[in-house]
């Protein structure tokens, strides 16, 4: 399953963003809809590279 940019973006905003406590991968791929080891994959490789 490919992921849209959108939500690769919305997986590192939600890793990373300073100002909020940063959310965990499971929490993550159960709000974006994917797997764990996807949400993983890009909180390490940010889409923009």
């Amino acid at each position: 399953m490919e992921l849209s940019l959108e939500k690769k973006y919305e997986i590192v905003f939600l890793r990373q963003h300073p100002a909020e406590p940063k959310w965990s991968f499971e929490k993550i791929a159960k709000q974006i809809h994917c797997s764990k080891p996807t949400v993983i994959h890009w909180a390490k490789k940010p889409p923009y590279l």
